[in-house]
């Protein structure tokens, strides 16, 4: 059967791995683990669910390296050895029906649960309405150890069979508040002010790729911060110039600096959400960098997908809360079937993952 989707089910290549389509699987929070971090036969139904979804690539969700890098109670940890005996099945689960099994590597900073001394550590020690803890800055010390962290949790990674690793340097992550100068007022050579606050990023990308050359790598960045005074799309153009050197294979682009908690969305994505709102910075940043990239957020249909990829805004499509709405999202694709009506995800704070669709059933059927 001829589709009418050739851009987006065409296959592609990273490094030597075939891609047999251009989605991508980032599913958000599942909130299907335990509170230290150990997964449950849930989690593993969402996800032996979600495979058969067909995307081309599929990232499991966000996942701390640390207990201290939590940033809501029942968060996968992966610093937990149990953790990937267990997930090795699901793993070859996912090889089996030829997607790409990647995992993204976080850690919440200031964003993080905090400890016993109601403490959480970042780039500098500021103050935020949102967030109650005390926030105290990062000795060069603790740096070192953080690096050394996200070496371990990908170790993990390549010992139990990924085939790729996601950082999140976005979403309020602690990468993400050393690329910000918002929350970077540090004044030594991880500050903001020196190469856009790269220098943690780069010996954390030095250290996995020590380990594990091989693993498809991504690099999950905010385009823009959304909040005045901000980072901005010159300063990602830059940082992914220099990564790109370093060997990130994909930049998975989003936008928005996230606050107290950052498993709900930045407050410009909660209501209203238009198709593809970051498409039009993706393409400036892709002219930009050459580099490969995978956009996220407002692919409601095959058919926005489509016209994005066309544009060449993107190599990729990411589908995370549309797919928890729309499970057959790709099979409507690969089976031509018309699209009159979409099941619109309404980007409620939180996305609760369920067997079929949306938990909350807060969609609406919305004519196109």
């Amino acid at each position: 059967m001829q589709t009418m989707y050739e851009k987006l089910l065409f296959p592609t290549k990273i490094k030597d791995r075939t891609i047999k389509n251009k989605v991508v699987a980032a599913p958000p929070p599942s909130f299907l683990c335990e509170k230290d971090g150990s997964l449950t036969p849930q989690y593993f139904n969402y996800y032996k669910n979600l495979i058969k979804s067909e995307p081309g690539i599929l990232i499991l969700e966000s996942s701390a390296i640390s207990q201290n890098g939590k940033a809501w109670p029942n968060q996968c940890v992966i610093s937990d050895e149990i953790n990937f005996l267990a997930i090795s099945e699901l793993v070859i689960k996912i090889r089996n029906q030829e997607i790409l099994p990647m995992i993204q590597l976080y850690h919440g900073g200031i964003n993080a649960v905090p400890g016993k001394e109601h403490k959480v550590f970042g780039p500098s020690q500021i103050t935020n309405k949102n967030i109650s803890a005390h926030i105290q800055e990062l000795t060069t010390a603790q740096i070192d150890l953080l690096v050394e962290e996200y070496k371990k949790a990908a170790s993990h990674i390549w010992n139990v069979g990924f085939s790729g690793v996601e950082l999140n340097a976005a979403e309020g992550t602690i990468i993400h508040q050393f690329l910000s100068p918002i929350t970077n007022k540090r004044k030594d050579e991880y500050a903001f002010g020196y190469d856009n606050g790269i220098l943690l990023l780069r010996k954390i990308i030095q250290e996995i790729k020590s380990i594990a050359p091989d693993l498809v790598f991504s690099l999950k960045i905010s385009l823009r911060d959304l909040i005045p005074g901000g980072s901005g799309l010159n300063n990602a153009i830059e940082i992914a110039n220099d990564l790109s050197e370093q060997g990130v294979d994909l930049f998975h682009v989003t936008e928005g600096i996230s606050f107290g908690n950052p498993a709900c969305l930045h407050p410009f994505l909660r209501n209203n959400i238009s198709p593809a709102p970051f498409a039009d910075d993706a393409i400036i940043f892709k002219n930009e960098t050459k580099a490969k990239v995978i956009l996220s957020t407002g692919f409601f249909t095959p058919v926005i997908a489509e016209k994005v990829l066309n544009k060449e805004c993107c190599d990729f499509i990411s589908l995370s809360r549309e797919l928890n709405s729309e499970p057959e999202w790709v099979t409507m694709a690969m089976t031509n079937q018309p699209v009159e009506f979409y099941k619109k995800c309404k980007y409620c704070m939180l996305c609760k993952a369920a067997k079929e669709g949306c938990l909350e059933n807060k969609r609406n059927e919305i004519k196109i």
